[in-house]
């Protein structure tokens, strides 16, 4: 049981590493990270997957229907970045308890 749900963890962390990445050309500018283009771009395929409550465009124009589509992408963009980081922390803390269970 336990290391099924270790080999999930590596298997989300290899993809969150080889995604980062391949995202790491678009997040450079000018030598430095911008981590506010990190954090969203890194969270998008996390985030937009976790979102459940999307905010619907209705009787706006073409602006206005573009606007809320776009403030739901960033709001799920958010939201995947610290599911990123819940991903990260629930790897330490299997790869720590397979550890601890081989020792004792």
């Amino acid at each position: 049981m336990m290391k099924e749900r270790l080999r999930k963890s590596i298997v989300r962390a290899v993809f969150i590493f080889l995604w980062g990445w391949l995202m790491h050309y678009f997040y450079i500018e000018e030598g430095q990270i911008d981590i506010f283009k990190m954090w969203l771009l890194i969270g998008f395929p996390f985030g937009i997957y976790k979102i459940h409550l999307w905010l619907i465009p209705k009787n706006l124009d073409i602006g206005g229907t573009v606007g809320v589509w776009t403030m739901n992408i960033i709001i799920g963009c958010i939201m995947g970045g610290f599911v990123v980081i819940g991903y990260i922390l629930r790897l330490l803390y299997d790869v720590f308890t397979v550890m601890v269970e081989r020792v004792w």
